[in-house]
């Protein structure tokens, strides 16, 4: 009976040690190239099929062959209105030169896609990525995300259903989980999120369109309370959220950060997870001076370093009010995409 029990922890421990031991495959293995300082792990399909729209990349802050160390990782989610846009093609090098792996995604547009779909995609990214994070050097404990416009209002709907696979909104069961790829037993949490001058109330957004141009189509299936990121605040297990908007967006206007605002301090009124929100003065849709976008480029990598990295040097901000230069879209908007594609 002893020898039974011997036998029975020794091969336990061999189990155990054999799982430990697994080995991480190089970098070249997965498909990662050197550029210079850095690894790229490009088009790389999370969905496990051929759709393009399905598709991330990744870059690391090393060079190939000396990538010892996992890294904290901020995901990228593009903005275009769900109907147009690409992941970026170049990373974030602030981000990279403080320390984070950074990833953009691709993800289903409409008419291909409706909600959820694009929700399901996200999060199946996040799932594949946290499933070759051993491969990837990627801190799957560590996972932050950031998007503009569409992307902002993607990356809400991620925050505010973080930790859940469904939520009832007025009676709907929404899927907000999905079953894309082949990673379903892995998490999608994440751990911090930033929305930059992303829409709040899916309604209230489709009646401005309508306003701007009489002849839009009223997609019905997107213009109520289920598709509207406000929603779901509360329904999740959020996290510490930023929200960056503008006073003269004209595509998205102000009110939507400043009802996304209210509502997050109404659910949590401890600021527990935190808020911030940056309101900046004269500010269009993205469309900043180079101060003002410097200036929040800095306050998001101090977000996203006391989120992720857990740098608590790094002070939490305060919401507050940057006033940036009133610009003139046709005269200035190819300096300020100049900057950002910089960036």
């Amino acid at each position: 009976m002893k020898n039974t029990k011997l036998f029975f922890i020794l091969v336990f421990f061999l189990i155990t040690f054999a799982i430990s031991c697994k080995s991480t495959k190089s970098l070249v293995d997965v498909g990662c190239e050197e550029n210079g300082n850095i690894t790229a792990c490009l088009d790389k399909n999370y969905a496990e099929n051929n759709n393009i729209r399905q598709t991330l990349n990744i870059w690391l802050p090393c060079k190939i062959h000396h990538c010892d160390k996992k890294f904290p990782l901020i995901v990228h989610i593009h903005g275009g209105g769900f109907t147009t846009g690409e992941k970026m093609e170049k990373p974030n090098i602030d981000f990279l030169e403080a320390g984070f792996a950074f990833s953009s995604i691709n993800y289903r547009l409409i008419p291909e896609s409706k909600f959820p779909d694009y929700l399901h995609d996200a999060k199946a990214a996040i799932r594949w990525l946290r499933s070759n994070s051993r491969d990837l050097r990627i801190d799957s404990s560590r996972i932050g995300i950031y998007g503009e416009s569409a992307g902002g209002a993607l990356t809400s709907y991620m925050a505010f259903t973080n930790g859940i696979n469904k939520v009832e909104i007025n009676g709907n069961i929404i899927d907000v989980e999905g079953n894309i790829g082949n990673n379903k037993n892995e998490s999608s949490k994440i751990s911090a999120a930033i929305n930059y001058y992303g829409h709040a109330d899916s309604k209230m957004f489709c009646d401005l369109k309508k306003g701007l141009d009489p002849n839009c189509e009223d997609t019905s299936d997107f213009c109520h309370s289920c598709t509207s990121p406000i929603s779901y605040i509360g329904k999740g297990r959020s996290v510490s959220y930023m929200i960056i908007h503008g006073t003269d967006d004209k595509l998205v206007p102000y009110i939507h950060g400043d009802m996304l605002s209210k509502k997050f301090t109404e659910i949590y009124p401890n600021n527990n997870p935190e808020l911030t929100f940056i309101t900046v003065e004269n500010g269009g849709h993205g469309w900043w001076d180079k101060k003002t976008f410097d200036d929040i480029s800095n306050s998001t990598k101090n977000f996203f370093l006391r989120n992720l990295y857990n740098n608590r040097e790094v002070k939490k901000e305060k919401s507050r009010t940057i006033v940036s230069e009133k610009l003139n879209y046709d005269k200035d908007i190819k300096n300020i995409e100049k900057q950002k594609n910089d960036k």
